[in-house]
């Protein structure tokens, strides 16, 4: 993992999704602005406290690189994205956001609690930074075999 690049990308308060897809974004060939954009609707577990946004930006990076209309490819993704909810959830006990921190920051009040204790850095942080190890460590193994 590049550790500068990530430290980078961690100071513009992107948010979760939105870091992990930027994060593999350029050396997919996608722009990072629309990168951006693309994962924006995926924060906060898609607004609903459910699948992590680090996993759901992983999940665009794969089907970036891996994306096909063959259905033998897309059972490859597919099992690549298994393997990666497994990986993650092994590492960090859940897949949903609202398990992750221990509450739910789609209302205000579980918003400023995130704030006042530092889970979006802490946690989220965290969850970012597994992700990006785990879907560089599933794009190795893919593209040897």
């Amino acid at each position: 993992m590049d550790k500068e690049k990530l430290e980078e990308l961690s100071k513009n308060e992107y948010n979760c999704s939105q870091t992990v897809f930027a994060y593999f974004a350029d050396d997919l060939g996608m722009d990072q602005k629309l990168a951006m954009k693309t994962a924006t609707a995926f924060e906060r577990g898609m607004f609903k406290s459910a699948t992590c946004g680090s996993l759901t930006g992983s999940y665009m990076a794969l089907g970036l690189k891996y994306g096909s209309t063959d259905l033998e490819e897309k059972l490859r993704l597919e099992e690549m994205v298994h393997k990666l909810d497994e990986e993650f959830e092994q590492r960090n006990k859940s897949k949903k956001c609202i398990n992750l921190l221990g509450l739910d920051i789609n209302n205000k009040e579980g918003m400023e609690e995130a704030l006042e204790k530092d889970l979006l850095s802490k946690v989220c942080g965290s969850c970012i930074s597994s992700a990006i190890e785990i879907t560089e460590k599933i794009m190795e193994e893919y593209d040897e075999n």
